[in-house]
This record gives C-alpha cells, structure tokens and sequence, in this order.
C-alpha cells in the first residue's frame, strides 16, 4: 500500500459509520409516491415550523453536504461528525437529478435537527423541519426544478402538521438579517400554504 492509499484510508470514515449514519431516498416531487414516503413516519413527533436553507456553495445533494460538513466538523477538532442535520436536501443539477428531494435518516427516525446554532438552537432544531437547498442564495439562483420542489414539499409538510405560512422561514444567504438576492422569497411565499 502506497503512502497516498494509506492516508486516504485513513480519512475516509468508516463504512459502517456512513451506513448507520443515515440512509437517504432521492423523490421527484411530482410522483405519487413522494406523499407517502415523506409522510410514512412514525407518528407522534409535534414539528411546529419550516426552515429553508442554502448549502452555502456546496454542489451536488445530500453525500456531497454531508462530506462538507464532515469536514468543517474535523477542521474545528469537534468530535465524531455526524454530517449535515437537515431533514431534507433538494439536490442541484450537480445532484443525482435536478430538484430531486432527498429524505436524510433524521427525518425518517424523526429526530431533531442539527442546523441551527445559537440561542434557542435547541429549541428551534427539534421543533423544526430543516431543508437545506443545494446552492448559494448570495451568487446564483436555484433552478426552478429546485424551487418548484421546496414549493410541493414545503406545502405537503404545511398540510401535514398544521404549519401556516408564518411559521415557514427562510434562512438562505450568508446574513439572517436580510434576504438573499438569488432566493425568490416572495414568489415562494405566494405559492406555499396560507
């Protein structure tokens, strides 16, 4: 074994990590099974808000988030990373389909989210659904597959636990103070659930 495959070994995180870690299926919206899949959960979790987010730059889908935040979580010296905490991730033409929905374990266990830091963040992380959309708000628009998506999945999560559109934030871009100029926010609002 070369020096290079020994040190790649070394980083790459163990394959039974990655397999308990999470497991993912990748919807199109606008299939009939999409409903169910989402919605066959456990019942019994309360999710009282919706936030959306960016990827902040990272390309591709769920595997690809992941690995980022992987990452950043060994480069602060944190212990065992554990990957991105969204519940959903809407994949870009990186992705394995443009505006293709992926389901993170989190959401399948119904755990709490990981995305939110801060004061209140435990709050906010286990009684909000995190969607993280593959892209930067700050540098590009999303696609419209990727739009039109969040629109059908936020909606479908809305109608399912009782969530009205002044409970659906939007946290894309770099700055929480001020919308981002690639994130269609009003149109977005328009479309989702009063």
């Amino acid at each position: 074994m070369t020096l290079v495959s020994a040190i790649l070994l070394a980083l790459e995180p163990d394959p039974g990590y990655r397999a308990n870690a999470w497991s993912l299926s990748a919807l199109d919206m606008s299939s009939d099974n999409a409903r169910n899949e989402i919605l066959g959960v456990p019942d019994g979790k309360a999710w009282n808000y919706i936030i959306i987010h960016d990827s902040r730059g990272v390309a591709g889908g769920e595997r690809e988030l992941n690995a980022a935040w992987d990452r950043e979580y060994a480069r602060q010296g944190l212990p065992n990373p554990r990957g991105a905490g969204y519940h959903f991730v809407i994949n870009d033409r990186q992705g394995r389909s443009d505006g293709e929905v992926e389901i993170a374990r989190r959401w399948k266990d119904q755990l709490a989210g990981d995305y939110i830091n801060g004061e209140q963040a435990d709050k906010w992380n286990r009684e909000a659904i995190g969607v993280c959309l593959m892209g930067d708000a700050d540098s590009r628009p999303f696609s419209g597959d990727q739009v039109d998506a969040t629109v059908k999945l936020v909606r479908l999560l809305q109608q399912a636990y009782d969530i009205p559109r002044s409970r659906v934030f939007l946290h894309t871009g770099r700055s929480a103070d001020s919308l981002a100029p690639f994130f269609p926010a009003g149109e977005f609002r328009k479309q989702i659930r009063e």
